[in-house]
């Protein structure tokens, strides 16, 4: 891409790809100082720039606001297709490239939900410094356009719970988990196994993330007219066994949040009480099809792999030894 065309009614007005990254900064940002930041230029002259780029598309792209500047109509029309065309413009250079692990500075992005970066992240970031020690990760919080962060180039990988099928996206199941009964090591009303009546006699923590308005588990209890008595709600996923080990509290969550946080503090799990048939929680990654044949996405790819492989190592030793 050496231009962008603008047809008009006597001419065509182009906008040359280094104009492109100027024009698409600030409309990603929509503040001048944060452009010229992003862009390492000063001030004045990404200024100078948005007085070009207005009078070659006749639009004022960015006017005043609530908060700030916005986006005009025109300017809200070109930033999505801009954003993607120089994503594709940045994987078709990199397309072919050999990728020297050893020796590449390359920063990947990552997005992933807390349980995904507490249970993978670290073993992940053990790989990434013994084969790529030079690279770096930035992670992320996705949120819903997660989908379009992938294929506007913002994010290289979404590791987290399945989302609704996209064009251009494609995904590779990591891992299933079972549920399990978590309780601090010594916990009175603690087997090897758990009934309905003992998991309602005590209290619970829920991890139920902003917005949810039951979980799975109350929903099975309320099919039998029952329910738990829960003595506190967090949004994440990552406090919970902290808290749990504190009290006497159960938690229900996938076995391998309960086996990592088990090697920071004393924990014991078991199955759910039979009654309760939760369906195991299924991890993928995803990703775009523009970065498919890109080698250092290749090798990314892989490295996630491994972290899973590791990880399902570890925690098969914990499936036999749960209850402590």
């Amino acid at each position: 891409m050496n231009h962008i065309l603008r047809m008009s009614a006597d001419r065509d007005e182009r906008v040359d790809a280094s104009l492109a990254v100027v024009l698409d900064a600030l409309l990603s940002e929509a503040n001048v100082t944060r452009a010229a930041k992003k862009l390492g230029v000063t001030q004045s002259a990404a200024s100078h720039r948005l007085r070009q780029l207005r009078e070659t598309l006749g639009d004022a792209l960015l006017v005043p606001g609530e908060g700030g500047l916005v986006r005009t109509a025109r300017a809200q029309a070109i930033a999505g297709p801009l954003q993607r065309a120089l994503a594709d413009l940045a994987a078709a250079m990199q397309a072919g490239r050999p990728f020297d692990p050893r020796a590449s500075s390359r920063t990947f992005k990552l997005a992933f939900r807390d349980y995904g970066e507490f249970v993978v992240l670290g073993q992940l970031l053990g790989l990434l410094a013994e084969r790529a020690p030079a690279a770096s990760i930035v992670v992320q919080t996705p949120d819903r356009s997660w989908g379009s962060g992938l294929a506007a180039g913002e994010l290289d990988l979404y590791i987290g719970i399945p989302g609704p099928a996209a064009a251009g996206l494609r995904q590779k199941l990591l891992m299933r988990e079972p549920f399990v009964v978590v309780a601090r090591q010594g916990h009175p009303g603690f087997g090897r196994r758990l009934s309905l009546e003992q998991y309602l006699a005590y209290s619970h923590i829920v991890v139920a993330p902003e917005g949810t308005r039951s979980t799975q588990t109350d929903r099975l209890l309320a099919e039998r007219n029952l329910s738990r008595r829960i003595a506190l709600r967090v949004p994440s996923f990552v406090s919970s066994p902290f808290l749990v080990a504190r009290t006497d509290l159960l938690l229900t969550v996938p076995l391998g949040l309960a086996a990592t946080a088990a090697r920071h503090v004393k924990l014991q799990w078991v199955p759910l009480p039979t009654e309760l048939a939760i369906e195991p929680t299924s991890a993928v990654m995803v990703w775009h099809d523009r970065v498919e044949q890109d080698t250092g996405h290749r090798w990314l790819r892989a490295l996630v792999l491994d972290a899973v492989a590791a990880l399902k190592r570890e925690l098969k030793p914990s499936r036999a030894s749960a209850a402590r």
